[in-house]
C-alpha cells in the first residue's frame, strides 16, 4: 500500500529573493515503533537578489516534520521518499516549498478476535455463582434436616409431659417457656434467596406477631432459622 503526504511550507529570507538559481531537497525522515514519522527536510541552493547582481547568495533552511498513522498499519518494511517537489517565490520576500511524501509497504494489520478481559472475568464469575449455589443448598439440607431433628424432640418431650421445663434449652427453642406456649408443634423455616416476611407469613398463615413472639425479624438474610407456631384452623 502506498501514500501520499503533502506537506506546504513557507520559508521567509532575510534579504530579498528575486531569483532562485539552484536549489535541492534532502530529507532524514524515519519511523518509529510508535507509527510516527518524523525528521526534517533540509532545503538548500543558492539565490539572487535582484536583477544585477552578479553573485549569489547561498542558503538553507531545516523545516521538521511529524506525523502519526493509525495503529492499523504496519511499518516495519516502510519506504520514505520525495514523490514531487516544487517552490514559488511569494513577495519577494518568502519562499513557499510544496514536498509531496511517498510512504510505500504499508501493510494494513490483520484484524485478530480475542477474547476480552471483562468476558474471562465474566465467566469465572459465573462459575463461582455456581459454585455458591451448590454450597448453600447444601448447607440448608443440612439445616432442614438439623431443624427436623430438633422439632420433633420438642413435640416428643412436651407430649410426654405438658408441664416440663427445660433447665438449659439449646439452639433457636432456649427462649421458650412451655407453661406459657399454647401451641405443641413448630416449624423452623430456613431462609430462602426470595423469602420475606409477607411471604413466610403467607406460607404458614401466622400472623406478625406470632412471628415476632419468637423471633427477631427487623432484618432475615439467607439461612436465617425462623420459628413459626405450628396453628391448626380445625381447631380454633
Amino acid at each position: 500500500m502506498k501514500k501520499i503526504v503533502p506537506f506546504i511550507k513557507e520559508i521567509k529570507f532575510n534579504t530579498r529573493i528575486y531569483e532562485i538559481t539552484s536549489i535541492s531537497l534532502e530529507n532524514t525522515l524515519s519511523s518509529s515503533k510508535d507509527n510516527i514519522i518524523s525528521g526534517e527536510f533540509i532545503v538548500s541552493g543558492e539565490y539572487k537578489i535582484n536583477d544585477s547582481s552578479i553573485n549569489t547568495e547561498p542558503f538553507i533552511y531545516g523545516l521538521p516534520f511529524d506525523i502519526n498513522l493509525d495503529s492499523k498499519y504496519d511499518l516495519n518494511n516502510l519506504k520514505i521518499d520525495v514523490d514531487d517537489f516544487k517552490y514559488e517565490i511569494l513577495n519577494e520576500e518568502f519562499l513557499r516549498v510544496n514536498i509531496d511524501i511517498l510512504l510505500d509497504n504499508i501493510v494494513e494489520k490483520e484484524e485478530i478476535e480475542e477474547i476480552t478481559p471483562d468476558y474471562v472475568i465474566e465467566e469465572r464469575t459465573i462459575i463461582k455463582d455456581e459454585e455458591k449455589e451448590n454450597n448453600v443448598n447444601l448447607y440448608t439440607e443440612d439445616l432442614f434436616k438439623e431443624e427436623k431433628e430438633e422439632k420433633i424432640m420438642v413435640d416428643k418431650v412436651l407430649e410426654e409431659n405438658p408441664d416440663f421445663i427445660p433447665k438449659k434449652a439449646t439452639s433457636i427453642f432456649e427462649n421458650f417457656n412451655v407453661k406459657d406456649e399454647k401451641y405443641v408443634s413448630y416449624y423452623v423455616h430456613i431462609v430462602r434467596n426470595d423469602d420475606t416476611i409477607e411471604s413466610i407469613m403467607k406460607k404458614y398463615n401466622v400472623s406478625i406477631d406470632d412471628l415476632r413472639k419468637y423471633n427477631n425479624i427487623d432484618q432475615i438474610t439467607l439461612g436465617n432459622k425462623i420459628i413459626i407456631p405450628y396453628i391448626d384452623n380445625e381447631t380454633i
